[in-house]
């Protein structure tokens, strides 16, 4: 007798403790709002849940690299857009410089504004975007453009790149000698070189012809023109690299939606049928409980007979 109501024990003792157990994981997946607590729940799901968290961040990872390729364009662009400003004014005063009322005393102060110009342009070439040099090649840290050195420029032609999608990079940086252009130093010597330094090169020439009472020649205004039109090139080129990121970013931010749309199917739980199974489990508990109370009533007498 003692041990047929030993063995009821255990077996009501089991199917409570099994009844607490599903009543804790349906409380947890209330409170929580997850139904993937640990691989055993959903092996299939929890794998899915796990490739979906991987493509989210690497999502996050190619939306923060997109973000910094911007912020180095968009100080691209600005400096050269100052470029191509101070060279339109540069050719201005090349054009006023042909003027023939113009005498040395009128030359020599439109010398004193290319040269003003001509530091205008430098400084812009050695415009940085967050302490880094923009225009400097992988020369970040050290100034590029310096007029009192031959040759001027001196950055080198390496690529910074960010990856924005899967085996996909873009360059940030924006080299001078992307655009190249044909100037006549103040020697007479003609070469090509990359545009920003050739515009460095014509101004340079242009100010000692002026301070030599000289106007301005053709052939430096259409040098200093050319000069204004690979500016321009090259902000064409930042403006398409920026618009396609732009396109990338929206691709990225439309996939973090469709993302987590599909991480909340995988390992959400349904509030509502949870909270269903919990009241059942609750009503189920509580009967086995009472069922438990009512079959089992251990008493002095069953210890001693």
């Amino acid at each position: 007798m003692r041990v047929t109501q030993r063995m009821m024990a255990n077996t009501v003792a089991m199917n409570i403790s099994r009844n607490a157990d599903s009543l804790n994981v349906l409380q947890d997946q209330f409170s929580s709002g997850k139904r993937l607590r640990k691989a055993s729940d959903d092996p299939a799901s929890l794998s899915r849940a796990l490739a979906l968290r991987s493509c989210k961040a690497q999502n996050e990872q190619y939306l923060r690299n997109i973000t910094l390729a911007e912020g180095w364009l968009e100080a691209s662009d600005s400096a050269l857009e100052h470029m191509s400003n101070v060279l339109s004014r540069a050719r201005n005063l090349a054009l006023q410089s042909a003027s023939d009322t113009l005498g040395d005393d009128e030359r020599e102060t439109l010398a004193v504004q290319v040269e003003a110009l001509l530091r205008e342009v430098e400084q812009a070439g050695n415009s940085t975007h967050e302490g880094k040099y923009l225009f400097a090649g992988l020369q970040v840290t050290s100034a590029p453009f310096d007029i009192e050195r031959s040759p001027v420029y001196g950055g080198d032609t390496g690529q910074i790149t960010r990856e924005i999608d899967r085996d996909v990079t873009v360059a940030v940086n924006t080299l001078s000698s992307e655009v190249l252009v044909q100037v006549t130093d103040s020697g007479g010597t003609t070469s090509s070189m990359g545009v920003m330094e050739g515009a460095l090169t014509v101004l340079k020439a242009m100010k000692e012809q002026l301070t030599s009472h000289a106007a301005v020649s053709s052939t430096q205004l259409d040098q200093i023109t050319k000069c204004m039109d690979g500016v321009v090139e090259l902000r064409g080129s930042v403006g398409a690299r920026m618009n396609r990121l732009d396109a990338t970013e929206q691709a990225h931010t439309d996939n973090q939606v469709d993302v987590a749309a599909a991480l909340s199917r995988a390992e959400d739980a349904d509030v509502a049928e949870v909270m269903t199974k919990l009241m059942m489990q609750q009503s189920v508990y509580q009967a086995a409980l009472a069922a438990g109370a009512r079959m089992i009533q251990p008493s002095l007498l069953d210890f001693l007979g």
